[in-house]
């Protein structure tokens, strides 16, 4: 399927299969959103038609232009086209790839000589006979080193002193198949960092697929695009490959160039030999990294598995709209008010993922600054604030989840950077114009309407439209009837639990405060509730005094006939307790407090929700 491929160097790599159709602008509706003002909403369509596809300038304000020339009319697209969107520039269908690292990139181009003249090719399989003594000591060496090396990065510095003793090569580099899609190539490691280079895809070929070790007689030192045309430049030059193969997976490589050696088939065969060494080495430190992820994550979620706790048809629904959605990996929205489990359901939505093997990442935006956020998100480079380099959770999490909670909080600036990311698999450090990598799913959670943020200018309308594809709402506890008294025993059982004693049994009268009460803080809010009661709770039974008052006078809305009871008849009944404290303190809203069971601030909270005038309620008097 043919693509169109960024050439541009802030956003080199950004690949965008275009199926059978596709508009590009800035508007949200668009297949391919540019965000760039000088594009119109719906700028150019690029559509197949029968073996070919015709590019259409959409009557934009500022033009199309293809290979330096402004559309007049429909035209048919050829390979390396530039395409052209105020400033964005694309190539129509290159036979270009690219394999990101954190360290730098490598361009993988097609399109070259596939049997140049003086190419050696031997198996990768090594002659450890044809090893000279130095060079089996030199392996030995290696070995021991290897086998005592802790962690990836330990075992990537060594490697690359190994390149540099043995082969003295300037660059190198190492290819590992990618995480998420296998068939691709990452770049491990680059030597020098943040190198550029660019690697023939014959050369690949033939050590990925044929899986043998090739010294290469051309290095390429430039690739360039200019209006349709394409251009290479290369130099003599020895370069080595050879495989790296891995248990059942597709293999990664090795890529070395110097520029004071003349790579023969000796070098080739000790290359091969090396890489022996090298490949279950790290193939070794990487599973043992997925274990310890794996360990840490078991080990965080031992003794409270993800539960759903309701029997009401609206969490049965929910249950199985997320079971459902949960492998089709898709962005997902969840909106609902606070405390009523929207990370639960995430947490859930992520273990019955594809991606369950890897990390969950949660991350707050309302508990943050817009500067910590973007830092947090996206990560630093070293020296943009401090000395430090650290990657954000975007990267933390590969081939992970990351639920972003409260996104209603996220500052416009930062929603524009987090679309890129999503558009784009990439992201941009704090200080730094270099794109690494990511490889997540995101689902996203807000108390607000996001739709009515959007009408209000508050959120961007292209980044609502990415997770609204599939948008879940869970339910207030108010409104789920007798799951409320499912989950107060279940909160029950697991701090009995904790405590190392028998789960207290609920009484009827207890029950009928719990379901009394209008929970504003939903089951979040009853979580605290008992939490705090089993601190100091000894017996084998909770009635109604173990409650705060607030929950046992709930009960008196309770008197009406049954089928008269609301939301409505409780909210009056907290009113009246809320006077009478008030009347009885003359006002103290710090004794009331204390007489209700609460602190200030959830009085102060409280009386503002309810809206109780003060002045009219000094005026009551205590019968």
């Amino acid at each position: 399927m043919p693509f169109l491929f960024a050439f541009r160097d802030d956003r080199l790599g950004f690949r965008f299969e275009i199926g059978e159709r596709a508009i590009m602008g800035r508007s949200p509706e668009c297949e391919l959103i540019i965000f760039d003002r000088a594009v119109s909403r719906q700028h150019t369509e690029i559509a197949a038609e029968d073996d070919h596809y015709i590019i259409t300038d959409l009557n934009s304000s500022n033009g199309t232009f293809l290979n330096g020339v402004q559309l007049q009319e429909p035209k048919v697209l050829k390979r390396n086209d530039e395409i052209k969107l105020g400033e964005e520039i694309f190539l129509f269908d290159p036979l270009v790839e690219v394999a990101l690292g954190k360290e730098g990139m490598i361009i993988v181009v097609g399109e070259v000589d596939e049997h140049p003249e003086g190419v050696i090719e031997i198996s990768s399989e090594p002659e450890l006979g044809a090893l000279s003594r130095a060079s089996m000591a030199a392996l030995y060496k290696v070995a021991t080193a290897l086998a005592k090396a802790p962690n990836i990065l330990t075992v990537m510095r060594q490697t690359l002193y190994v390149f540099d003793r043995l082969f003295q090569a300037s660059r190198a580099v190492i290819l590992w198949p990618d995480g998420a899609n296998r068939d691709r190539l990452t770049a491990l490691t680059v030597h020098p960092h943040h190198q550029r280079m660019i690697i023939p895809r014959p050369l690949i070929d033939r050590v990925c697929a044929k899986k043998m070790s090739v010294a290469w007689p051309k290095v390429i030192t430039a690739l360039n695009f200019s209006y349709g045309e394409r251009t290479l430049e290369e130099k003599p030059q020895q370069c080595l490959a050879a495989p790296l193969l891995i248990r059942e997976e597709p293999p990664g490589l090795v890529y070395l160039e110097s520029e004071k050696s003349d790579y023969q088939e000796k070098e080739l065969n000790l290359l091969s030999a090396l890489v022996a060494l090298i490949s279950p080495a790290i193939e070794n430190v990487r599973l043992i990294g997925a274990l310890s992820h794996r360990a840490g994550q078991i080990e965080m979620t031992a003794g409270r598995s993800i539960h759903f706790i309701g029997e009401h048809p609206q969490v049965k629904a929910l249950q199985a709209i997320a079971a459902q959605e949960a492998s089709q990996d898709s962005r997902i929205l969840i909106e609902g008010e606070t405390g009523t489990g929207k990370e639960l359901l995430a947490r859930w939505i992520h273990t019955l993922s594809p991606r369950k093997r890897h990390p969950f990442l949660s991350v707050n935006c309302s508990s943050y600054s817009e500067s910590e956020i973007r830092r947090g998100l996206f990560g630093q480079e070293a020296g943009s604030i401090d000395e430090e380099e650290w990657s954000g959770f975007l990267e933390e999490a590969e081939g992970g989840t990351v639920f972003i909670h409260n996104i209603d909080h996220l500052p416009l600036s930062v929603q524009e950077d987090l679309l890129k990311a999503i558009e784009e698999g990439v992201v941009y450090r704090v200080g730094s114009t270099r794109p690494h990598p990511v490889n997540f799913r995101p689902i996203v959670s807000s108390p607000k309407n996001l739709k009515s943020m959007v009408e209000a200018g508050d959120f961007r309308e292209d980044l609502y439209h990415r997770f609204s594809e599939i948008a879940l709402a869970t339910s207030p506890l108010r409104e789920l009837g007798d799951d409320v008294i499912l989950l107060a025993k279940y909160f029950l059982s697991e701090g009995a639990r904790l405590k190392g004693l028998p789960t207290p049994e609920l009484d009827p009268a207890a029950a009928e405060c719990l379901r009394a009460y209008n929970w504003p803080g939903n089951s979040g809010e009853l979580k605290n509730i008992i939490e705090r009661i089993m601190i100091f709770h000894q017996n084998n039974r909770i009635i109604p005094e173990d409650l705060p008052l607030e929950l046992r006078l709930a009960t008196e809305a309770f008197k009406a006939r049954a089928g008269e009871r609301s939301s409505e008849s409780v909210i009056e009944v907290e009113k009246d307790l809320i006077r009478k404290a008030l009347s009885q303190t003359n006002g103290d809203l710090t004794s009331a407090a204390g007489i209700l069971g609460l602190t200030l601030q959830e009085l102060r909270d409280i009386i503002s929700r309810l809206d109780i005038s003060m002045e009219q309620t000094v005026e009551i008097q205590i019968t």
